[in-house]
């Protein structure tokens, strides 16, 4: 049985066309899918930290979370995590405490009372941060709870469920990541409607900088 895959756009932003794609790839490739939309909260932080609540919400099954702005290559293969709690993607070779060295971009989970327990420490914690701090990661939060937390069955999940588009390597993606934010964030965080660019989604605007054109001063 394949794990569902969720995710969530934020409404009246870039990602209602972003989003398109990731759709369609699930469809192409008969992946099961919940992708629903959220309200913009007028800030990028505040928008990702709404994903361990998202994640409490519908883990009645094993689900894989992705990203909005990804593609699914392939279909996904999680039989080896099935025993584990969660499963992410780690950089080991940056310092644990660097906000990249989890990466939630992509995230599998088993509906387990650990995983629940988590989440909603996690949504706690990202709430707490976003009263005090600016730019806070998900993920930097996630790595933090943790690493404080020695009984969560957590593993590594392979680059490839989150290859970015433009990372040299020669691992084949199971899921291609577009990175939206290097376009999209000053748009969000601005209030620009989502046909502030024309609907053009991140790979339009890849083609463009490649270019010479700076999606910036569309």
């Amino acid at each position: 049985m394949l794990p569902r895959i969720v995710s969530y756009y934020t409404e009246r932003t870039l990602y209602e066309t972003e989003v398109l794609g990731l759709i369609e790839s699930c469809q192409a490739l008969g992946v099961p899918f919940l992708i629903e939309p959220r309200p913009c909260l007028g800030r990028w932080d505040r928008n990702c930290c709404m994903k361990p609540a998202f994640l409490k919400e519908h883990l009645s099954e094993p689900l894989l979370w992705v990203d909005a702005d990804s593609v699914i290559e392939s279909v996904p293969d999680l039989s080896a995590f099935v025993d584990v709690d969660m499963a992410i993607i780690v950089d080991s070779a940056r310092d644990q405490k660097d906000r990249s060295y989890a990466i939630s971009s992509a995230l599998y989970l088993n509906p387990t009372d650990k995983t629940r327990a988590f989440l909603s420490l996690w949504d706690e914690e990202c709430q707490r941060r976003l009263e005090c701090e600016k730019d806070v990661w998900d993920q930097r939060v996630f790595a933090d709870l943790w690493q404080a937390d020695s009984t969560l069955d957590v593993v590594a999940l392979p680059e490839s469920y989150s290859k970015i588009y433009d990372k040299e390597g020669e691992e084949v993606p199971v899921i291609s990541h577009f990175v939206a934010s290097r376009f999209y964030k000053p748009f969000v965080e601005k209030g620009l409607p989502p046909d502030f660019l024309g609907g053009l989604s991140s790979s339009a605007l890849l083609k463009l900088k490649e270019l010479g054109v700076d999606p910036g001063v569309l």
